[in-house]
């Protein structure tokens, strides 16, 4: 049973959707290069792009 269900009382159906969407976020994150974009809190002009068709 998911973590969302148990301790959350999400719908089985809220959880698998929150769980894509950790994926995905993961996803975009696994891309990042962090030497090059993540300096003091700024983010690299990618990461914004990437970021913009989720807002």
């Amino acid at each position: 049973m998911s973590i969302w269900i148990k301790k959350y009382g999400f719908s089985e159906q809220s959880a698998l959707i929150i769980n894509s969407n950790i994926d995905e976020f993961n996803k975009i994150v696994g891309t990042i290069d962090k030497q090059k974009c993540v300096k003091d809190n700024h983010e690299c002009p990618k990461i914004k792009e990437d970021l913009k068709k989720y807002q």
